[in-house]
């Protein structure tokens, strides 16, 4: 029942309750609106879904192998919805969707319809829809200028798709502030063993860290600590390094299993039946680590590693981070 994840207007898009059937025929919402909070800047904040998915098919990751085919709204649908938001006094706009731009790299948009080698095929379902996007941002802060707006956006995407200086100065141009990205670990090794999607040298990610500050946009960056991304040694490194490069927002998540996951699937059938029925109901009993996030794919599932283990990860976070930040959450 995704309602148990959303409350009020934004409700009101999403399917009734029902049995599930089968995981890859849930219906997702695609835009997502009325989901407004309060930015950092004490402003308010619209958060927008425009696509479901993921091309990266990541080993721990669930965004590309549950809730539905993929889909995309239409750019035009996407537009519409900003200048609304702007009739309203919101000026600030964060994109949920998981692989922001990834057309711009020729990857293509992740879809289930087809299988080789025990693998998804990926297919250029929507060529141009992040030039086309940018395009019609130039214009709309053309337009706002006039009255003195700047209308900011943030998105999250991947590493790949942010190694060109032009690709990142048209995202900064067109009202791009902050970029979220799944680093995971600077560790190589454990990305390869972990399966990401996107095994990138440190030297290339530390690159993008320094081209989008040359560029005026902040980078926010995931981690994920415990048994898929090594030592403590290993966690510490990847903190240093971050610190060191001064990324103003780190987000670290513990090792989690969920449904279709490379652990997920070394469960037993009742198992596996608990952390899907916790992927969909965030307030699942049977869940033993439960996270209240915005969208289902931010909900926590079984967790991996122990309290003694998660304990030291923390001390050893607190400990690098209060270096730098006067604030952690």
């Amino acid at each position: 029942n995704f309602h148990s994840t959303y409350s009020g207007a934004a409700s009101r898009h999403l399917p009734e309750a029902e049995d599930i059937v089968n995981l890859k025929e849930v219906a997702y919402p695609v835009l997502l609106f009325d989901r407004v909070t309060m930015g950092h800047r004490g402003e308010p904040l619209a958060r927008i879904q425009t696509a479901t998915k993921c091309g990266y098919g990541c080993g721990f990751c669930a965004t590309s192998r549950v809730l539905g085919p993929q889909t995309r709204a239409k750019v035009s649908e996407v537009i519409e919805f900003i200048e609304g938001m702007l009739s309203r006094g919101v000026h600030n706009f964060y994109f949920e969707d998981a692989t922001f731009a990834i057309d711009k790299i020729g990857k293509g948009i992740f879809t289930q319809d087809k299988m080789e080698d025990g693998k998804p095929v990926l297919l250029q379902k929507y060529p141009g829809w992040t030039d086309a996007f940018l395009e019609a941002m130039n214009k709309i802060q053309k337009k706002n200028s006039q009255k003195g707006i700047r209308v900011r956006f943030g998105i999250q995407t991947r590493i790949d798709t942010l190694l060109s200086d032009e690709f990142v100065h048209e995202l900064a141009q067109a009202g791009c502030t902050t970029v979220f990205l799944g680093v995971e670990t600077l560790n190589r090794d454990a990305l390869i063993s972990m399966h990401k999607g996107t095994t990138n040298a440190e030297s290339t990610i530390t690159g993008v860290f320094e081209r989008l500050s040359r560029f005026g946009v902040n980078a926010s960056v995931a981690l994920i600590t415990g048994r898929y991304t090594g030592s403590i040694s290993d966690f510490e490194y990847t903190l240093t390094r971050l610190s060191e490069l001064n990324v103003p927002e780190i987000f670290i998540q513990a090792a989690a299993v969920y449904p279709g996951t490379d652990d997920w699937k070394n469960l037993d059938e009742d198992d596996k039946r608990n952390v899907v029925l916790s992927y969909l109901c965030p307030n699942f009993s049977a869940s033993r680590v439960s996270v209240k996030g915005v969208n289902p794919e931010d909900q926590m599932q079984y967790g991996i590693d122990g309290p003694k283990e998660l304990e030291a990860h923390y001390q050893t976070a607190v400990t690098i981070l209060s270096k730098k930040f006067h604030k952690l959450n």
